[in-house]
């Protein structure tokens, strides 16, 4: 498991740089960020931190997927974010942080 943590925060602090230091809103940070958030919360971490992992992809997938036809004319988390306050965007930024720092402890002092 140690090398998977060691990918998840690889991938993890490049989108935390991104969420952090990125121009515009929180919200407009977090579109910026779609593809490394997909990557980043792909990989799989410490079963015990599994459930805010799956209620921060949640949160960030609540609306469905916009198609024109067969086409994806909006993704769920990009839908989703469309209709998010800021205060909430930031928030969310701070929860990805916060699990993001919980598994570089773990690896730290393992």
């Amino acid at each position: 498991m140690s090398s998977l943590n060691t990918y998840f925060l690889e991938k993890s602090s490049t989108l935390i740089q991104k969420l952090i230091t990125g121009q515009g809103t929180a919200k407009q940070r977090l579109l910026d960020c779609e593809i490394e958030f997909c990557l980043t919360f792909s990989i799989p971490i410490p079963a015990d931190l599994e459930p805010i992992r799956k209620k921060i992809i949640q949160e960030l997938n609540q609306k469905n997927e916009i198609r024109i036809g067969e086409n994806i004319h909006s993704t769920s988390y990009r839908n989703t974010l469309y209709s998010m306050r800021n205060a909430r965007a930031s928030k969310i930024i701070g929860e990805i942080y916060n699990l993001y720092k919980e598994i570089e402890f773990r690896e730290r002092f393992k």
